[in-house]
């Protein structure tokens, strides 16, 4: 009876034990928050990545997914969570089923329920890195507040919380964005901030983009931003005025009133979405785009004049406009259902445009980049130091001269 009964003893401890331990466990899992999240990663190596530190210009061979591209207590456990279930998860699953396994020239065929969790995993990426630097996203805060004109307005008054600090600010902003069923709808969830409204703006008008450098045999950098986006060359961030001048004449000009409508929407989306391209890597290999909608007006399809400027400098073959359904109306309003179709044809990138897109990579980062093999890279290393030298007429804004001693010296390049 006394065996039984510490048996039964030692089964509760054991079992209480292992709660414990569980609960441990997924405390250490909730508090340790991914930037970058980890599916993106694991498609540049399984469990570990090369990492270039741009402060101290050391690389780090084989390291740990969960120690990179992520920070102590940086969201909370509740943010976590939402994002682990109404975004990452929902998003894998498309990733895993869809946008990776198609071939190079093939059709992905998305929902509009699909795409829109695309668009909100892809706002997610570029809004939860923004407190890095908190003063930046302070600054950031108040400008998008100031940016109303006659063009854009804010259809709703933000929800003042006394005494928010920056950091509940962007916590605020992150869940607002993970909550909203639609993007095109976020101004109704009550605590939306100004730069949620402004940011959803982008990512709702955008057209999303697959981009595929398999055939180049060189990879896509990937960087603790975990993203960048392509500016007019030569203009300041911001204030890009090629793409605006080009509408604001066709609008005043046009005198069809089909065109001279689209026109101006068109030039509404620029008060937000005014630079060219945002890009995900979602492997080495592949990348999401989402497109400023004026290049819509290069598709002919659209039968809109042709615009003689070209403010990218991405090939022409790879801003292509998906196959969208042809929607119905009610009383002269869209009807939009989740179950709406839209094709997309996977893009065969050349190796110039890999390489000018991971320079903007390479100019994006604020610590760390990192890569599966360094000899995939090297090439797009030197055409940085080549873009700033040559044509920007000065030093790399990040200093990448330790990783190109690297390279000569192991005879990655000449």
């Amino acid at each position: 009876m006394v065996k039984f009964r510490l048996e039964i003893l030692w089964k509760i401890l054991y079992n209480v034990a292992r709660v414990e331990f569980k609960s441990k466990e997924l405390t250490v899992a909730y508090s340790n928050n991914h930037f970058v999240p980890k599916l993106v990663l694991r498609r540049y190596d399984s469990e570990k990545l090369t990492v270039y530190d741009v402060k101290t210009g050391k690389i780090h061979k084989d390291m740990g997914l969960e120690k990179i591209f992520a920070e102590q207590d940086l969201y909370g456990e509740e943010v976590e969570k939402l994002l682990a279930k109404k975004i990452e998860s929902p998003f894998a699953q498309i990733l895993n089923q869809k946008l990776l396994p198609a071939k190079v020239g093939s059709e992905v065929e998305l929902t509009r329920k699909e795409l829109n969790i695309i668009k909100k995993f892809l706002l997610i990426e570029q809004a939860r890195i923004f407190l890095a630097d908190k003063e930046h996203y302070y600054t950031f805060s108040q400008k998008v507040a100031k940016r109303q004109s006659e063009i854009f307005k804010y259809p709703f008054t933000e929800l003042e919380i006394e005494n928010e600090t920056v950091k509940e600010r962007w916590l605020r902003t992150l869940r607002v964005i993970i909550e909203c069923e639609e993007l095109r709808k976020i101004e109704k969830h009550e605590l939306c901030t100004n730069e949620a409204f402004y940011w959803a703006q982008i990512y709702a008008s955008g057209y999303l983009a697959i981009w595929d450098c398999t055939d180049t045999e060189e990879e896509f950098i990937v960087t603790d931003v975990g993203m960048t986006s392509e500016r007019e060359v030569g203009a300041p961030a911001g204030i890009e005025r090629d793409k605006k001048d080009y509408l604001e004449k066709m609008w005043i000009t046009e005198n069809d009133e089909r065109r001279k409508n689209t026109y101006f929407r068109l030039l509404y989306d620029q008060q937000t979405f005014h630079e060219n391209f945002y890009m995900f890597s979602i492997s080495k290999t592949r990348m999401l785009v989402i497109i400023n909608p004026f290049f819509r007006l290069f598709d002919k399809a659209e039968k809109m004049p042709e615009p003689n400027i070209w403010p990218t400098m991405i090939s022409r073959q790879l801003y292509a406009k998906n196959k969208a359904p042809k929607l119905e109306k009610f009383k002269g309003e869209y009807i939009y259902r989740d179950s709406d179709l839209f094709r997309y044809r996977v893009q065969k990138m050349p190796l110039e445009d890999l390489r000018w897109v991971n320079v903007l990579m390479l100019d994006r980062v604020q610590n760390i980049l990192g890569f599966s093999d360094i000899e995939k890279i090297a090439d797009s290393v030197c055409d940085y130091k080549d873009f700033c030298n040559n044509v920007l007429g000065c030093p790399m804004r990040v200093d990448y001269n330790p990783l190109i001693k690297y390279l000569k010296d192991n005879e990655i390049i000449d």
